[in-house]
């Protein structure tokens, strides 16, 4: 196969580390290295036809000095895909192109228009509009951005209703592996010690019409706070893109910072991205876009006025630690948002489906005086024109009707809102990792919005969340009859192609009386959100959204089509179908797409969601909980050999990968530690254990003290092998100091390093010599112990919880 063929059209030549560099000229070469990392050809073109490149690239550089000479070359090499990285060039782009069009639109350009030449305007916004109607996917910086974008894709044609042609792709740096101010460098001190030399604060860039920063400036030279303020706002200020690189390195802090302005709070600093993946950490404006997350992750302080900046300066400088922490905290953002190769890596597959035409492909209208081939056309007939006939003549006066019903319905406002969290039943007991999940995230909510209801399958009742108090309300009588059976639902399920033992995660794709509850509930709480726990439940939530303005989360605990197809062989291809339709359809039409991890994210990208929906924020874990739990005596209680080791696994036996996980254990692990000399026994916590026992394992059933049970355990052993989603298993163990043994799959999803929070091994026989090993080492499990647990320790579920409100409030 032909390798993907890019050309990236950028307004200045690839960066030389020797000269002075161009933002944009640095991210496009990025992006063509990462490209090309993948396997792409890649091309960078720039008009500049007379500056030198004697660097060695892995891309071609091509200067072109005249439109006629790069149309000229596009239409010889024929590139499957064209990145335009500057939209004032758009002339310089043939009309005839026959490959896709992508538009890299990373600076809210037309509000800097607002600063500079207003009578320009009028001309700018129709180029602009011509040129985003022939793009077929526009990259932008951040996700207000995004929204920002919307109205002009509107005004250019696109049929934006249920897939928006735009993907955040954020400024991106290479990460480092430790922050420039590490301890060892000896710039800014330790407690008690003198600093080595007065710590540094960097401010780059030059000030532009929107970009002001001279109050802010002049705050830090009159005050006397102990600092020296490198400022490279001078023309002389630097010899190289190098030179920059280096200076920002030996800072401590960087100063991002100008008066408040709409295009300050739309716009992205490569200042502030170079910064933070270099382990600088940041005093910002509290409006910028990364403020959320310079917040959430204590890589920085955030200010809302100049008079703020000596005494925080005072303050720094006088804690050399509060520098180190927000230094790592700076790493754990980069990593997590700004990582150039995981980023701009990611860009390939799209590109690859860009140029086969799979994404955005016009729909193309049915061919009714062709023959009907089959029993398929005549389906896509009635499809198509008679679900249009079906929603003109009855759904639409319905959806009338339910929007004047819902007309006077509370709205919220400020702080005045509530959350509604939409999921499946079972959910107490919180007895398997679903139920955890969706619990716990009600609860954590309910710190940050006013009210979390918690509305699921069940008809007869919700539940409402206040301030972490959880109170049980009922429905009324009339309300709970509307629907079909539960029965006759789960039937109309199965005979759509889905099995029987996942069907009932897909009611609310055939039970409307979810949606009439969910109504109810909108009349009479300002409800801001309607999230989703797992695909059909984003159904009533997108229906929500369209007819009362709500907005709609779709929460992901797997890449369910994906769970579904490798845990149940019988899935036939009707059935397979259906369910990735569904689930990728409904994550595009909802606002906000929530992954677990970054595998499951990359996954339902591959699949068709829309990149610029999704987010990744992991599982979390009850802290609390955890610390107040005293270690239970499981030999005593259980009935365990007094000189047996307790190794310990928890989760939901029905679920087939945890039974065979811990049936590995009795059949493999333990005659292999016996072999060892090593006497072990295998307790397993939680629900649903298997009718017939298993030599050498103790089945608990749920537990009402898991934490308890686990710090009573000598090591967790996780042999999983398969099954999808992060496992939260893994967080419990290490919330209780109890030291874990994985196979890569049963840590999956999870940034964990073998050695550091935990031991990681495939093989079963290298397993059970690891595990006899730990065993005899009780300084090597405890130290385990310590570094999961301080690992863990930023998962609460407030925090995580927090994450999710400030994604959708803009923040994040």
């Amino acid at each position: 196969m032909a390798p993907l063929r890019v050309l990236i059209f950028s307004e200045h030549p690839p960066y030389d580390p020797a000269r002075p560099a161009d933002g944009l000229a640095v991210r496009h070469a990025r992006i063509a290295e990462a490209l090309v990392g993948r396997g792409a050809a890649v091309t960078y073109a720039h008009p500049d036809a007379t500056a030198p490149d004697t660097a060695a690239r892995a891309f071609e550089v091509l200067p072109v000095a005249t439109p006629a000479a790069l149309a000229l070359w596009i239409r010889r090499q024929r590139p499957d895909v064209v990145v335009l990285g500057y939209w004032e060039f758009e002339e310089w782009i043939p009309t005839d192109l026959d490959g896709a069009l992508v538009l890299d639109y990373i600076a809210p350009r037309m509000l800097e228009r607002l600063f500079e030449d207003r009578a320009r305007m009028s001309n700018d916004a129709r180029r602009l509009i011509r040129l985003l109607a022939r793009s077929r996917e526009v990259w932008v910086g951040n996700a207000r951005q995004a929204d920002l974008m919307v109205p002009w894709l509107l005004l250019a044609g696109h049929d934006c209703r249920f897939a928006v042609p735009i993907r955040v792709v954020p400024i991106s740096a290479p990460v480092a592996d430790v922050p420039d101010n590490a301890p060892d460098d000896a710039r800014v001190g330790r407690p008690g010690e003198q600093p080595a030399r007065s710590p540094i604060a960097f401010h780059g860039g030059r000030d532009w019409p929107w970009r002001v920063s001279t109050r802010w400036l002049e705050a830090v030279r009159q005050a006397d706070t102990g600092w020296t303020l490198d400022d490279l706002g001078r023309p002389d200020a630097l010899s190289g893109f190098d030179d920059y690189l280096d200076r920002l390195g030996r800072a401590d802090l960087l100063l991002e910072l100008c008066d408040d302005n709409l295009e300050r709070r739309y716009s992205q600093s490569f200042r502030m991205t170079d910064a933070l993946c270099r382990g600088v950490p940041v005093v910002a404006n509290r409006f910028l876009p990364l403020a959320g997350a310079i917040e959430h992750h204590g890589a920085g302080w955030l200010v809302d006025s100049p008079d703020d900046l000596p005494p925080l300066l005072e303050r720094l400088a006088d804690e050399p630690m509060a520098l180190q922490r927000a230094a790592s905290g700076a790493l754990a953002l980069a990593r997590e948002q700004l990582d150039a190769a995981r980023n701009y890596a990611a860009l390939f597959d799209a590109l690859v489906a860009l140029g086969q035409g799979q994404l955005q492909a016009r729909p193309q209208p049915l061919d009714l005086t062709a023959p009907p081939a089959a029993r398929g056309a005549l389906g896509a007939f009635r499809r198509h024109y008679l679900s249009r006939w079906a929603h003109t003549l009855v759904r639409r006066p319905y959806h009338r009707v339910l929007q004047r019903l819902a007309a006077d319905r509370p709205r919220p406002a400020g702080d005045e809102a509530t959350w509604i969290v939409t999921s499946r039943s079972d959910l107490f007991p919180t007895d398997h990792g679903a139920a955890v999940k969706i619990e716990r995230t009600a609860w954590g909510l309910s710190h940050h919005v006013q009210r979390v209801v918690l509305l699921t399958d069940r008809r007869d009742r919700y539940w409402v969340y206040e301030r972490g108090e959880r109170s049980e309300r009922r429905f009324p009588l009339w309300l709970r009859a509307l629907g079909w059976p539960r029965a006759f639902n789960l039937l109309r399920l199965l005979l759509k192609g889905l099995p029987y033992s996942n069907a009932f995660l897909y009611l609310p794709l055939v039970d409307r009386g979810l949606h009439a509850r969910l109504l109810w509930l909108l009349g009479r709480y300002p409800v801001e959100v309607v999230q989703a726990e797992f695909p059909a439940y984003a159904h009533p939530a997108v229906w929500a959204a369209r007819l009362f303005g709500t907005r709609s989360v779709l929460v992901e605990h797997n890449v369910e089509f994906q769970r579904i197809a490798d845990q149940v062989p019988e899935l036939g291809a009707r059935g397979a179908r259906l369910l990735k339709r569904t689930e990728v359809e409904l994550a595009n039409a909802c606002d906000h797409v929530v992954t677990v991890s970054d595998r499951d994210r990359d996954d339902l990208i591959a699949a068709g969601v829309r990149e610029a929906r999704i987010v990744t924020i992991p599982h979390g874990v009850d802290l609390q909980r955890f610390e107040r739990a005293e270690p239970v005596d499981l030999r005593a209680r259980y009935g365990l050999p007094a000189d047996h080791a307790v190794l310990v696994y928890h989760g939901i036996y029905s679920y087939p990968p945890n039974l065979e996980a811990v049936e590995e254990l009795s059949t493999r692990l333990l005659p292999a530690l016996a072999e060892r000399g090593v006497q072990a026994s295998v307790l397993a916590c939680g629900p649903r254990p298997p009718a017939q026992p298993l030599p050498g394992v103790t089945f608990a059933g749920p537990v009402d003290d898991l934490a308890g049970h686990l710090k009573g355990a000598d090591l967790a052993v996780i042999p999983l092998r398969s099954g999808g989603g992060t496992r939260m298993k893994i967080l419990d163990d290490f919330a209780a100091r109890v030291p874990v043994v994985a196979t890569r799959k049963g840590m999956e999803g999870l940034p964990l390093r073998d050695g550091r929070e935990l031991r990681i091994v495939d093989d079963p026989d290298a397993m059970a010599d690891l595990v006899a090993g730990l065993l005899a080492d009780v300084d090597a499990r405890q130290a385990l112990a310590d570094r999961a647990a301080d690992w863990v320790a930023r998962l609460d579920w407030r925090s995580i919880a927090g994450r999710y409100v400030a994604r959708v409030r803009g923040a994040g």
